[in-house]
């Protein structure tokens, strides 16, 4: 289906569709439903840049010396090059304290900004609680409703200083979120807590980056920044209300707010041209031949109110019973259901059951993989290769601190529509 939008406040920069895996159920009986609601944001070429207030909040603990320092005083220089007299930018350090390398201002002196990174040194332990508050109290001191307000924060260790508990630190990351303020999370190496890092990622709206080697540090950095520079539209939600006789059972690969019949989504920020969807599944109970409301979505962003009416065919008419399910409604499922494998995955392969860990990706690789080739379709494809790598090497009890973080990011990218 596509959008009839009825907007409030300023121009409509987001498209809204949706699409039913199949255009009719049976009369009297009841029915499953799979329903895409995509998101769509304008190309760069007609979208203007919103202004940034970031915080870099940098680990400088002992394990960050040599290498991994080096390659993040280059990424802060890029960052730093990056930016406009208009953004406001901070630095924050933290060991087992915390300082302020340089605090949030206008950048209107890149050099002595840089030159202050040359001497950022490795210290003791890691508070990491200690320097993320820090730099959101920065981000704060110039909140703007319509800007980037994010945290940038890097880590290569485990919380040991300061708050510790990770339900905690994601409660405190989930609060400030709300109040306006986000957070992406950086995690360098084997030996940080990717679990908690991704869950800090995902509670404060950002995005969480697993940097396996210290030399790949500017270029994520980068790719970051490239993707804040880029942003459309904050504080994005989907809300579907169901009508009688309809359900959600839930959203695949996302963790949703509310009851089967007032169901909440929220998104993190749309990139310019880039594409979100939301995959819900619909249980039916039996209904009368006609067409049957099926109930609204709702998309707000940025003071816009976006709404889309649905309804499904009902019927006995058997040639509209048979017509095949839409194929990208299914693209859209298998890939959904990737990321809940990859998290089974984990799980089992933590308890040391490689045999279910390993049939767990290869059930949700294989009809990605029919389908690609079938259609050709490249995403289907990719995906499809990605897990059965990781189950082959499962499979080959190749599971270490590395692959694991791998398997998490790959779950965030796809939980979060951020797929690479």
């Amino acid at each position: 289906m596509e959008t009839n939008p009825h907007g409030r406040g300023p121009a409509i920069t987001i498209t809204l569709t949706t699409q039913l895996s199949r255009p009719a159920i049976a009369e009297g009986e009841t029915a499953t439903l799979y329903l895409v609601v995509q998101l769509t944001a304008p190309s760069e070429a007609n979208t203007a840049r919103l202004p940034l207030n970031l915080s870099a909040v940098v680990d400088r603990s002992g394990s960050m010396a040599g290498e991994k320092l080096a390659y993040t005083k280059k990424a802060l220089r890029f960052l730093i090059d990056q930016t406009i007299a208009s953004d406001y930018l901070s630095c924050i350090l933290f060991d087992d304290e915390v300082q302020t390398l340089f605090p949030a201002d206008h950048v209107t002196n890149k050099d002595a900004l840089k030159a202050q990174t040359h001497h950022i040194h490795e210290g003791g332990s890691t508070n990491l609680s200690g320097g993320m508050i820090a730099g959101y109290k920065q981000v704060k001191a110039h909140l703007v409703k319509g800007a980037v307000n994010r945290v940038l924060l890097m880590t290569d260790g485990q919380a040991n200083t300061g708050v510790i508990d990770p339900a905690a630190l994601v409660a405190k990351v989930t609060s400030l979120n709300e109040a306006g303020m986000q957070l992406s999370a950086l995690g360098v190496g084997a030996d940080f807590n990717e679990d908690l890092l991704s869950a800090m990622a995902q509670a404060g709206g950002g995005n969480f980056h697993f940097i396996a080697n210290p030399d790949q540090i500017p270029a994520v950095f980068g790719q970051e920044l490239n993707g804040l520079l880029s942003t459309v539209a904050q504080g994005l939600e989907v809300h579907f209300t169901a009508a009688p006789g309809v359900a959600a059972g839930g959203v695949i690969g996302y963790r949703p707010a509310g009851t089967p019949g007032d169901l909440r989504v929220t998104l993190p920020d749309i990139y310019a041209g880039e594409t979100k969807s939301l995959v819900l599944q619909l249980h039916l109970q039996p209904a009368f031949a006609g067409n049957r409301p099926l109930g609204r979505i709702e998309l707000t962003f940025n003071d816009v109110t976006l709404t889309q009416d649905l309804l499904v065919t009902v019927t006995g008419d058997s040639a509209l019973l048979a017509a095949p399910e839409s194929p990208e409604v299914l693209k859209q499922l298998y890939l959904a259901r990737s990321g809940e494998a990859l998290d089974q995955a984990i799980e089992k392969a933590d308890e040391a059951d490689f045999a279910t860990s390993s049939s767990t990706l290869r059930e949700a690789a294989a009809p990605m993989l029919a389908m690609a080739q079938a259609t050709g379709d490249a995403d289907l494809l990719e995906r499809a290769g990605e897990l059965t790598a990781q189950a082959d090497a499962l499979e080959a009890r190749s599971y270490d601190a590395v692959s694991r973080k791998q398997m998490r990011a790959q779950s965030f990218q796809s939980r979060t529509g951020r797929r690479k």
